[in-house]
C-alpha cells in the first residue's frame, strides 16, 4: 500500500495494466502519455469510449481509474525524454514500459539501470507478446544493441487477447518485484497463433553500454532532433525557440520545447514544421 508505480504509455497495454494496478491498492500511480484518444484506439484500449475522443489520454485514464481506486493518480500529458524524465519519473518503486518505440524504451532502460529501479518491459504486436523485468539481470540493450524502427501495433495491428495476457503477466511480475520475490531472469514470450509460451534465457552482454554505466539515452547523447514514432505516422521535432504551455491542433501537438507532427510521410511533416515553427535544423 506504500508503493509508487509509474506507467509510461496509456495505449493498449497501458490501459489494461493500469486497470489491474489500480485494483492492487498501491499508494500512487503515475501515468505518462503525450497522445489524445482517437477513434481507432477504442477497439484495443479498454479505458476509452466514443465520448473520450480528442481528449488527453492521461486525463481520461485518471478520471476512469479514480472511480475504482483510492490510489493517488498523477498524470503527465507530455512526451517523455531526457530533458524531463528526472522530473516526471521520480521517487517511484517500479516503472512499467507500455510504450511503442525503442528510443523511449532505451531511455527507460538507462534510467532503470542508473537508479536501480526495476523496469517491466512489455511489447505486443499482432498475436505475439513479450515481457521481462530489468533489474540486475540482462537489460534491454543487451538483447537489442542498436536502435531500430520496428513494426508497431499501429502499422501491424494487435489481437485483443494478447494484450490481456501480457498485461496480466506484467502485473504479476510487478507485484513479485515490489515484494522482492522476483528471481526469473528470462524473457516471457507468447504466441497465440501457435499456442506457444516460452521463457527465453537472457544473457548479459559484457560490452553493453548501459550495464557498464554508459547512459547514452539518459544523457541525451543518442537523442535525434527529429524522430519517427507510431509506425511512421507521427514525427517528433525539437524546437530552437521554446514556448510555454501545450497547444494541440489536428496537425500537431506543441509541448513548448518539442512538437509532434501527425503525417504519413517525413517530407510532409518537415514541411509543416518549417511552415509553423521556422526552418528545422539537424
Amino acid at each position: 500500500s506504500n508503493k509508487k508505480v509509474a506507467i509510461v504509455g496509456v495505449g493498449a497495454l497501458g490501459c489494461s495494466i493500469s486497470l489491474l494496478i489500480a485494483k492492487l491498492g498501491v499508494k500512487q500511480i503515475t501515468l505518462i502519455d503525450r497522445d489524445i484518444v482517437e477513434e481507432f484506439n477504442l477497439s484495443t484500449q479498454l479505458l476509452y469510449t466514443k465520448e473520450d475522443v480528442n481528449k488527453s489520454k492521461v486525463e481520461v485514464a485518471k478520471e476512469k481509474l479514480s472511480k475504482i481506486t483510492s490510489s493517488e493518480i498523477v498524470t503527465f500529458d507530455t512526451h517523455l525524454d531526457y530533458t524531463n524524465i528526472n522530473t516526471v519519473i521520480k521517487d517511484v518503486d517500479i516503472i512499467i514500459d507500455a510504450t511503442d518505440n525503442l528510443h523511449t524504451r532505451f531511455l527507460l532502460n538507462d534510467y532503470s539501470k542508473k537508479f536501480n529501479i526495476p523496469l517491466v518491459y512489455n511489447a505486443v504486436i499482432r498475436n505475439k507478446g513479450y515481457c521481462m523485468v530489468v533489474s540486475d539481470n540482462a537489460c534491454l540493450q543487451c538483447m537489442i544493441p542498436k536502435e531500430a524502427n520496428p513494426k508497431t501495433c499501429f502499422s501491424e495491428g494487435v489481437f485483443q487477447p494478447i494484450i490481456g495476457l501480457i498485461s496480466a503477466y506484467a502485473v504479476n511480475q510487478t507485484v513479485n518485484a515490489l515484494l522482492e520475490k522476483l528471481n526469473i531472469k528470462t524473457l516471457f514470450y507468447a504466441n497465440l497463433e501457435t499456442d506457444t509460451f516460452k521463457q527465453l534465457r537472457t544473457v548479459k552482454n559484457p560490452i553493453c553500454r548501459a550495464c557498464n554505466g554508459k547512459f547514452d539515452y539518459l544523457s541525451g547523447k543518442k537523442t535525434q532532433n527529429m524522430q519517427t514514432h507510431c509506425g511512421g505516422k507521427s514525427f517528433l521535432f525539437y524546437k530552437r525557440d521554446k514556448t510555454k504551455g501545450v497547444k494541440r491542433t489536428k496537425e500537431y501537438t506543441d509541448f513548448g520545447d518539442k512538437v509532434i507532427v501527425y503525417s504519413d510521410t517525413k517530407s510532409k511533416a518537415l514541411s509543416l514544421f518549417n511552415r509553423e515553427f521556422g526552418e528545422f535544423k539537424e
